[in-house]
């Protein structure tokens, strides 16, 4: 069995992002989110697009999260693209784009 995690680097602790998540109201993986340490807030930017590149969620916000939905309407289930760059306080920049699986 393989497992691929998305992971960068970001100081001693890490950035993890999913690569799927299931927005049903379970409380469980119901909001895709960034988790780590050592971001700096001021410099952080993350953003979902659909397949035809629109712009589904975007925060500058380390603690936000997408809910799965778009302008309140919960989005159909599919692969999204998403983007972040966060400055960490090693002062070095990290971004990375890929693909995220939302799953009902």
């Amino acid at each position: 069995v393989t497992i691929i995690v998305n992971e960068i680097i970001c100081g001693p602790p890490d950035i993890f992002l999913p690569n799927a998540f299931t927005p049903n109201s379970d409380n469980a993986n119901d909001v895709l989110k960034l988790r780590g340490n050592n971001i700096i807030p001021e410099d952080f930017v993350f953003r979902i697009f659909d397949r035809w590149g629109n712009l589904m969620f975007e925060t500058f916000d380390p603690s936000d999260g997408w809910d799965g939905s778009y302008k309140g309407t919960p989005c159909d289930p599919g692969v999204f693209v998403y983007y972040f760059e966060a400055l960490c306080i090693d002062n070095e920049t990290y971004s990375e784009k890929g693909n995220i699986t939302l799953i009902k």
